[in-house]
């Protein structure tokens, strides 16, 4: 047995006993006193829970308005996203568009003009799939004038069949 239970008087009147004396006016005047700071303490606690509510009210919308809100930019994200790849794909077939048209070009000027320019210059050779260019006869270069810059004058002649300054001599 706990001592305050030891030195409890075996009353069911023990506040009275205790705190009042046996006086029922001072222990009635006790219990008021004690309910108006009970009351007073359950009025704080009220006001803070009407303030804790108000305030998770607050958040609700604060949560609502920023799931919108998220809602509304991951949709424009989205939206961006789309665009974005649509504007690579395009992108991407316009590079691929240009690499044909650059190969189209290299394979037209393999097939015509270098291989042209190979007969001319040399008299005779092969244009190979790698650009590489087999001569026909290595032991000797073709008899002419080139003009590397269309329409220049004379100066900028290249000749294999003279004797000039810059000239070849071609056999």
């Amino acid at each position: 047995m706990a001592n305050s239970e030891k030195n409890r008087p075996l009353t069911p009147n023990y506040a009275f006993v205790l705190y009042a004396n046996g006086d029922w006016a001072q222990l009635l005047s006790i219990y008021n006193v004690a309910i108006t700071q009970i009351d007073a303490a359950l009025r704080r606690i009220e006001v803070k829970v009407q303030s804790n509510e108000a305030r998770i009210i607050e958040l609700e919308n604060r949560m609502d308005s920023l799931e919108q809100t998220v809602g509304n930019h991951y949709q424009e994200f989205q939206e961006f996203k789309a665009e974005t790849n649509q504007r690579f794909e395009d992108f991407q077939q316009y590079v691929d568009n240009k690499f044909e048209e650059v190969n189209n070009t290299i394979n037209e000027i393999k097939a015509g003009g270098l291989q042209d320019i190979v007969n001319k210059f040399y008299g005779g050779g092969t244009v190979n799939e790698d650009y590489t260019i087999t001569w026909g006869d290595p032991g000797k270069a073709a008899v002419g004038t080139f003009n590397w810059f269309s329409g220049a004058s004379n100066e900028y002649y290249i000749r294999t069949r003279g004797d000039g300054d810059g000239d070849m001599r071609g056999q």
